[in-house]
């Protein structure tokens, strides 16, 4: 089935990219049941996506909003899988020395999940003579291509940074990311508009949106001096709007919005469950025990007795390290027990002398990153600009044992569709905190279906059930209380 239908799936009036096998008698899938992400009885196939040939014409470099330095290829324009592509991702440095991908190349590419152009390898043998392996200290001068700063790389990362935290490309990548709709949902906030508040100098920081007036933004060109395009009061006044709504948004958002390094949405809500507010993340003993896990993790790693790369010297070094490998381990079982108490870790494997395998909620690297961007003199000094306006994002911290306790407290849900302002993982911890679980399928036994906009066949599905059907603002209200 899935070999017929990709030989006619070309001509449909709709693009496809895979195949969906399912049994087709209800009373068998309700006894296969699900688990606890998808259904037993489908079995999702992925097509292999449409490649094509193109010459890579030049690679220029862009400034993303936490300064990375990312390499983008110019393609000659090649129709892919339903559309035009003349530019691919190239990651960084070190991925196109992998590749030895070089300019004047004719490259491979695809769309990954048919939406994201990459280049997948060189076709060596059309390679024109005279060309040079990639160095990005040489295509960016060793400075930053928007602001001219220093750029760095950090031995522990593939990536090279722009040191300046005033870089305008990092301003304007940052504004247009606080404002997006899964983080603080700014209205009339786009590429452009942060492109020329930045320009403008209206904006240097997310949060001097809050002082900006209708009037202010209401005579905003968005074109240039030879034809002007003014941003208007109608648009104005939804963004200063929009802003001031920002005000009440919920830790996770706040967290996710400020562009934090390493930090994205899933951690953010996990912060936010765990955190009273802002300020108690930025003191976390929670991402402090993380770190200190880790660090002790790495000192057994060091002094293990029977290690075999690193032998002791002496019978009297062996049983020193002996020693203290036991108090390591004791150290380490006692904090990962007391992280697992409140449900901020997990213990896959407990293993009686030595350390137990465990898993925490946010990682050490994340834990390093979040609690050094606050501790540094752009997060102190974003932390006070809130408490001088007046902003105290709040975390959802619903649990004292580790289970949350609510209004859906033995619920279970099912999220289907787009909802109108809260991402699917975000419901998700609302559901939790307030004590419900997800599945990823309707059942006799989901007592609730969350539903957006293109429900599809959940909906149908929950309708025959007669499973009641919530939608967004419904399901805020019941949330609160």
């Amino acid at each position: 089935a899935i070999e017929e239908l990709d030989c006619v799936r070309g001509g449909f009036d709709y693009d496809t990219d895979g195949a969906v096998i399912k049994l087709n008698r209800f009373d068998l899938r309700e006894r296969i049941g699900n688990t606890a992400k998808a259904p037993r009885w489908a079995i999702a196939y992925k097509y292999a996506p449409e490649q094509v040939q193109t010459r890579l014409n030049s690679i220029v470099i862009q400034v993303g909003r936490t300064g990375t330095l990312t390499p983008v290829a110019e393609l000659e324009p090649v129709f892919v899988d339903g559309s035009t592509i003349s530019r691919a991702t190239l990651h960084n440095e070190e991925e196109i020395g992998r590749k030895d991908i070089r300019i004047g190349d004719t490259v491979i590419i695809e769309k990954r999940g048919d939406v994201i152009p990459g280049i997948i390898s060189v076709v060596r043998h059309l390679r024109p003579s005279g060309t040079e392996a990639f160095d990005m200290l040489a295509a960016t001068g060793s400075q930053c291509p928007e602001c001219g700063g220093s750029i760095h790389k950090d031995e522990k990362f593939v990536a090279w940074r722009c040191v300046n935290t005033n870089c305008p490309a990092q301003a304007a990548q940052r504004l247009e990311h606080f404002a997006a709709r899964t983080a603080l949902d700014i209205d009339c906030l786009g590429d452009i508009v942060s492109d020329k508040l930045v320009e403008h100098q209206l904006v240097s920081n997310p949060l001097d949106l809050f002082d900006l007036t209708v009037e202010q933004l209401g005579t905003l060109n968005l074109g240039n001096e030879g034809e002007p395009r003014v941003f208007g009061e109608k648009n104005a006044t939804k963004l200063v709007d929009s802003v001031e709504r920002a005000r009440a948004m919920g830790l996770d958002r706040w967290l996710f919005a400020l562009a934090i390094p390493e930090l994205g949405r899933t951690t953010a809500a996990v912060l936010a469950k765990f955190h009273k507010d802002i300020a108690a993340v930025a003191q976390s003993e929670l991402l402090q025990d993380v770190i200190i896990l880790d660090e002790l993790g790495e000192e057994l790693g060091r002094i293990n007795p029977r290690s075999r790369k690193n032998k002791p010297a002496s019978q009297q070094e062996k049983t020193e390290r002996e020693q203290r490998y036991k108090e390591l381990v004791e150290e380490i079982q006692k904090s990962v027990a007391r992280l697992a108490e409140i449900g901020f870790a997990i213990v896959t494997k407990e293993n009686g002398s030595h350390p137990p395998n465990y898993t925490t909620e946010v990682g050490p690297s994340v834990a390093r990153s979040l609690l050094a961007w606050f501790g540094s003199e752009n997060g102190r000094g974003i932390l006070q600009r809130l408490v001088n306006l007046g902003i105290d994002p709040q975390g959802t911290e619903p649990i004292e044992d580790g289970i949350g306790k609510g209004v859906f407290t033995g619920k279970t849900f099912v999220i289907t569709g787009t909802l109108p302002s809260l991402s699917r993982e975000e419901a998700k911890v609302k559901i939790e905190a307030n004590g419900g679980k997800t599945t990823g399928s309707v059942s006799k036994k989901t007592d609730f279906l969350l539903a957006g906009k293109k429900a599809g066949s959940k909906l149908i599905k929950a309708e025959s059930l007669e499973v009641a059907i919530l939608d967004e603002a419904i399901f805020l209200k019941m949330c609160d209380k």
